[in-house]
């Protein structure tokens, strides 16, 4: 009989199916490569794309591959926070895969790390790390703070935009809607709060394109507000860190 229901929980699990959520702003440059190996996996049965306000041709870009993607949009820029909160609640799957648009190097194997590890309940979530981090390893300045090779702390790890959690988990943090560039530091700190199991791991060879490449001055600026929220979110993560010890 053990047998029996050991079998059952480990089929139930594997029918188990996975949303993927790609926040988008101006990405008609990088999102075409994400979203082949994201429509491209038997592990995804469903892929949602916000774009959060686009000025360029995100959306040409999307429409123009023939995937098989739901797009959800929103008329003004609403932060990162907003669009995956919004890509979770129109998720039709209670397994989520949060994903950035401007990711380089992304592999089918990522995705297989990245979702196995929840999916067989192992884990409440996995945050992916980018091996190059290359809005700091991009520039002499950065490579001094994180040398290539460099363990990478658990706040900088925490940062890591792809991850796979549980739609349910997701919806009940507290004005997660809200959180602008803070989203992911505060996904983090949610779990660390409420005592769940989370593990990083590093993906092999997987970057992505700094802002200020993308969009010049403009990007320039939104690394100035996320390294400000970063900079705040890492005092909270420390006390709540120091907390579950």
């Amino acid at each position: 009989m053990a047998n029996k229901d050991i079998f059952s929980k480990s089929t139930e699990r594997q029918n188990i199916k996975v949303t993927a959520i790609i926040p988008a702003y101006n990405e008609e440059k990088t999102i075409t490569d994400v979203l082949k190996i994201i429509t491209g996996s038997p592990l995804i049965d469903e892929t949602i794309v916000v774009n959060d306000g686009s000025t360029d041709k995100t959306v040409q870009v999307i429409k123009g591959l023939g995937f098989n993607i739901r797009l959800l949009n929103n008329k003004e820029n609403m932060g990162k926070g907003f669009a995956l909160y919004k890509g979770a609640r129109a998720a039709k799957n209670s397994l989520l895969l949060f994903c950035d648009a401007d990711l380089t190097g992304l592999k089918q194997e990522h995705l297989k790390q990245l979702i196995e590890p929840v999916k067989e309940g192992r884990v409440d979530m996995v945050v992916g790390v980018q091996e190059k981090l290359s809005f700091l390893q991009g520039y002499s300045w950065g490579q001094k703070i994180l040398p290539s090779g460099k363990k990478k702390s658990s706040f900088i790890s925490a940062l890591g935009g792809e991850k796979v959690l549980w739609k349910k988990d997701f919806l009940e943090i507290n004005r997660i809607g809200n959180s602008g560039y803070g989203v992911e530091q505060i996904i983090v700190n949610f779990f660390l709060k409420n005592k769940k199991n989370y593990k990083n791991l590093e993906l092999a060879d997987v970057g992505h394109v700094w802002k200020v490449k993308k969009w010049g001055l403009k990007g320039v600026l939104k690394e100035i507000v996320a390294l400000a929220v970063f900079a705040k979110q890492y005092i909270q993560f420390e006390i709540l860190k120091s907390i579950k010890k």
